[in-house]
């Protein structure tokens, strides 16, 4: 393994450890800030502010899209012609988000009064205070878009480490409003809105001041390119196709469960859907860690190391996934039953099971997604896997009308999506020295045995009536020593040995 790269998958460890840290820190002051907000506001004052907010934080959906484009831009830059094209781009980027949330808030501003006064429903009484954090979540969505060019730029130059530990300060920030609404300053609701936009603003502005001051080639100045906002369009209109096509795929299925079988099969459904965005979110710490190397090795023309990145990526995601998935699906009705008491029920249990399925599935698609989207030209790969993607609905519409049973969806879903993994695979062909053989003996073979091999062990164990905790501790370990000695290559082994020494030694 070169210096170079060695370097580059230190930085990698590096990076998935503190997104790995902000995660779960985040995840577990936000439980706590969330049920003592709702203490303290109340069901209806809680409430209130999150449709009012809501109204204006929908619009998050397209710039969510925006703001993943503008990451691929700016790392591009950075791995071409060593990074001069760097601040231009930054530089456009700035222009066209500060006329994008003008454009946008002055919207939100001209229809404020008829949707909070007529279209949201609110108590009468409530009215008033409801348009003043109407406002306020105007200001603070400006704030949102106005700092994206800069958080995408501490994310470009892989600055995990502070967008880390913003993120905790962010979090930490709004558990402290808690200390103002136990105060009673006046109207709980106004004051909880004011306080939770002055927390916004001032992450957004440590965004800016930290990109500026630590991060070179981001001075501010006048620049536009005609160029640069066609290609920027064509790229947020087609990843705005895709990411519609998956709302549609799984939304549709929501509405689907709700048709055919109840509202009680549906909160199944919505139970399932929380616990496979939470197990999700472990493997995109690790993907977000990756991406910035791949596009800046695209960008460097250097292909095979581009390609060479995304395929271990896959691998180890997947493990990362396996690692975490298989216990849970052994132990999912003694997980669910403890958490959800007698709001468990067999449906939630199996639709739990398959959505992590899915989960694993789903794995190899994002490292596939960022190699295209390095290349800048995605209007064929989300077109052809969008609409591969919207079949599970009709699909799954067919069976039901047929008369299959509610969780036949998560196993069309699971169908569905390898059959698209194969069509990103014929996809990329046009752009790598790549095919779908050399993919599955890359990415597909390791794993697959490894997961067969546990899932028959787990299998029969449960067959002999062994207990499911017992179950899940020795498919933990079967599948630790499956991965140290078959999964990792000897170079995986090496880095992962000499990364635990030194945290020993230290």
């Amino acid at each position: 393994m070169s210096r170079e790269n060695l370097v580059d998958n230190r930085r990698i460890a590096r990076n998935t450890a503190l997104l790995y840290v902000r995660m779960i820190v985040v995840t577990l002051l936000s439980l706590v800030t969330v049920r003592y907000t709702l203490a303290l506001l109340g069901e209806d004052d809680f409430g209130i502010y999150n449709v009012v907010a809501g109204v204006v934080t929908f619009m998050s959906f397209v710039t969510a899209t925006i703001s993943s484009a503008t990451q691929r831009f700016l790392a591009f830059e950075l791995g071409r012609d060593g990074g001069r094209g760097y601040n231009d781009m930054f530089n456009m980027l700035l222009a066209l988000f500060g006329i994008v949330a003008v454009v946008i808030c002055l919207l939100l501003e001209a229809f404020s009064y008829p949707i909070v006064y007529h279209w949201l429903n609110l108590p009468a009484e409530r009215l008033d205070a409801a348009f003043t954090v109407y406002h306020l979540a105007v200001l603070s969505f400006f704030s949102v878009i106005v700092s994206m060019p800069f958080l995408s730029s501490i994310l470009a130059n892989e600055r995990m480490g502070v967008y880390a530990y913003i993120a905790i300060f962010d979090t930490v920030a709004k558990l402290a409003i808690l200390a103002l609404l136990l105060a009673d300053c006046g109207d709980r609701l106004i004051v909880y809105a004011v306080a939770m936009t002055v927390v916004s603003v001032l992450t957004n502005l440590i965004y800016v001041v930290y990109n500026q001051r630590c991060v070179a080639a981001t001075r501010i100045y006048w620049h536009w390119s005609r160029d640069v906002v066609r290609r920027l369009s064509a790229y947020v209109g087609w990843s705005f196709f895709g990411a519609v096509s998956g709302i549609l795929c799984m939304q549709g299925l929501t509405i689907l469960i709700n048709l055919f079988f109840g509202v009680v099969a549906n909160t199944a459904k919505a139970i399932a859907d929380k616990v496979m965005l939470m197990v999700q979110s472990f493997v995109m710490n690790f993907y977000m860690a990756v991406s910035p190397q791949i596009t800046k090795s695209y960008a460097a023309a250097d292909h095979a190391a581009a390609l060479r990145l995304a395929y271990t990526s896959t691998r180890l995601g997947y493990y990362l996934m396996l690692l975490l998935i298989a216990p849970f699906i052994v132990l999912a009705d003694l997980i669910l039953t403890l958490w959800l008491g007698d709001g468990c029920s067999a449906d939630t249990v199996l639709f739990t099971q398959l959505s992590l399925l899915f989960v694993l599935v789903n794995v190899f698609e994002t490292p596939v997604t960022f190699l295209i989207r390095a290349t800048g030209d995605i209007r064929r790969y989300q077109v052809c896997v969008g609409c591969v993607t919207l079949m599970v609905v009709p699909v799954s519409a067919l069976l039901y009308w047929l008369g299959c049973a509610a969780f036949t969806s998560f196993v069309v879903l699971n169908a569905v999506y390898l059959i698209a993994q194969i069509v990103r695979i014929v996809v990329l062909r046009r752009f790598f020295q790549t095919g779908i053989a050399d993919y599955f003996r890359q990415c597909v073979r390791k794993p697959m045995a490894i997961t067969l091999m546990v899932a028959a062990v787990s299998g029969s164990l449960l067959l002999l009536g062994v207990h499911e905790l017992a179950v899940a501790v020795a498919v933990e370990c079967l599948l630790m020593v499956a991965l140290w000695t078959y999964g990792l290559a000897d170079n995986e082994r090496e880095l992962v040995r000499g990364y635990i020494t030194k945290r020993i030694k230290r």
